[in-house]
């Protein structure tokens, strides 16, 4: 699997951010610089986004405080991803399983930037921030839950929890990463509609983990793997 090509960053600020969003202005040229494999400081951001080198000082501190709001606002569009989803899906395990992996593939597919900057949460501090720590948990501990339940019921496949946890996470993790790092273009797969591509990737890896069809919202269905690709 070839890695990731590195995007130069622009040399001239790519757009004026709108009078009163310097924040968030910041953080999209945070989140530029992270997917490009530069390294983020405020001085580059402010570059980026046009404004003198003091200018982000109104509103962060140093270097570790502009990552800590990359981090919380990361988290807050993962977490809206996966509770929307949960909230739903139908009670039954394999079914809450489902939805956190469409979840997750959601969030990569449909916030590149954003998924970049989660597949490196370690490296740029994320967990220093007690709300993406305490999130992230929460995500964690939840699917170790149905997990657990699922398997007690039949509907997961039996095993160390802890492997079964892992070979999920593995797999959306690994769907995201093709996406952004062009493997499903590629392939020739995705055109308009990388997601309905994916789903048919999550449906073949059910069938070897999840012992009972996952139901769905009325409304829904599932894609065969068989199906025609978009």
């Amino acid at each position: 699997m070839s890695a990731e090509r590195r995007r130069p960053i622009a040399k001239k600020p790519a757009s004026a951010y709108h009078h009163g969003r310097l924040r968030e202005a910041l953080i999209a040229a945070a989140l530029r610089l992270i997917g490009g494999g530069e390294d983020v400081n405020l001085r580059e951001a402010a570059r980026l986004v046009g404004v003198s080198p003091g200018a982000p000082f109104r509103h962060f501190r140093d270097k570790a405080a502009l990552l800590a709001a990359v981090a919380e606002e990361t988290m807050r569009r993962f977490r809206h991803e996966v509770v929307t989803a949960l909230g739903a899906a139908p009670s039954a395990p394999s079914s809450q399983i489902h939805a956190m992996a469409v979840a997750y593939l959601r969030f990569a597919l449909g916030e590149p930037a954003y998924f970049r900057a989660f597949a490196q949460a370690g490296e740029l501090g994320f967990f220093d921030s007690d709300f993406f720590k305490k999130e992230n948990q929460e995500t964690l501990d939840a699917l170790d839950g149905l997990i657990v339940e699922g398997q007690q019921r039949g509907e997961v496949a039996p095993g160390d929890p802890r492997v079964v946890h892992l070979a999920a996470r593995a797999f959306v993790y690994g769907l995201g990463r093709m996406y952004v790092e062009g493997h499903f273009a590629r392939l020739g797969l995705g055109g308009e509609s990388p997601l309905a591509v994916a789903e048919q990737a999550l449906a073949v890896f059910e069938r070897g983990l999840l012992r009972s069809e996952p139901s769905r919202p009325p409304g829904t269905s599932r894609r065969s793997a068989k199906d025609k690709l978009p």
